[in-house]
């Protein structure tokens, strides 16, 4: 089985953006090729993921027949935009509405701050990869956001603990935040939109963040390490999202109590 890749562009006002969007191209099965997924990475990211695991995920996904898109974020990777949710939140909205016009369904999957890119409203499944918590950033955000240089957030580094707690909860490895560059306003912005998680979305999540979530939510445990290393913990999560697409448009998908 072989993919074809396309490059879609978009356009916010007069900046251009780029998706790149995956499919097979030899005789995939016609259920699953009616299931659209889009990924949605965290702060300290591009398109390809937290260590290239949603190139890993999406080419899998690809290969079982789905049509996959990632982007870069406003303000993130490659992107001209400038860093910000509400902008996030219309692309979006253009990249869903691409899927929709050619998927039967769509699911999205989202990591750390990338979460809070989903507008209100209806669309599909969303499977939140460790997203942001609002009480690891509201608890942590005082004392990690200390100090503000020309409008830039330069963050406080005394508590080693704190420090790698806030910013792995917003999709940023702390061993590669060199560069990154984020503005007062834009913190403002996250702590506007991060108690608008909701609680249909599933959560999927490592055993170290586990802590945060209540009894109630929909919740999925896979491995140790929130950063995915290690080859088996990736395994693990390609393997769930493959188990979800053979169940895609069966009777078992319908039931509350099957997966997902």
């Amino acid at each position: 089985m072989s993919q074809s890749f396309e490059i879609i562009e978009f356009h916010h006002h007069n900046i251009k953006w780029f998706g790149l969007l995956e499919n097979c191209i030899s005789d995939c099965d016609n259920t699953t090729s009616s299931l659209g997924i889009i990924f949605l990475h965290g702060l300290g990211e591009n398109r390809t993921g937290l260590n290239y695991i949603f190139s890993q995920i999406s080419r899998k996904l690809a290969d079982a027949g789905c049509k996959t898109i990632r982007f870069d974020l406003a303000g993130l990777g490659e992107s001209m935009l400038p860093l910000s949710i509400s902008i996030w939140k219309e692309q979006y909205k253009e990249v869903y509405k691409l899927l929709r016009n050619e998927c039967k369904e769509i699911w999205t999957i989202c990591r750390g701050t990338g979460c809070l890119a989903i507008p209100e409203g209806e669309y599909g499944k969303i499977f939140a990869l460790n997203p942001c918590s609002p009480e690891i950033f509201n608890q942590t955000k005082k004392n990690v956001l200390s100090k503000e240089i020309d409008g830039i957030i330069e963050p406080n580094t005394k508590s080693a603990v704190e420090y790698y707690k806030f910013w792995n909860n917003l999709g940023v490895e702390t061993e590669s935040i060199g560069g990154l560059r984020i503005s007062l306003d834009f913190f403002e912005s996250i702590d506007h939109y991060v108690n608008s998680l909701r609680s249909n979305y599933h959560y999927i999540c490592t055993n170290s963040e586990i802590d945060i979530y209540d009894s109630s939510t929909r919740l999925t445990v896979l491995g140790e390490d929130s950063l995915f290393r290690m080859e088996n913990e990736r395994n693990m999560l390609i393997d769930y999202f493959l188990k979800g697409v053979e169940c895609f448009g069966t009777e078992a998908a319908v039931n509350s109590n099957v997966w997902p």
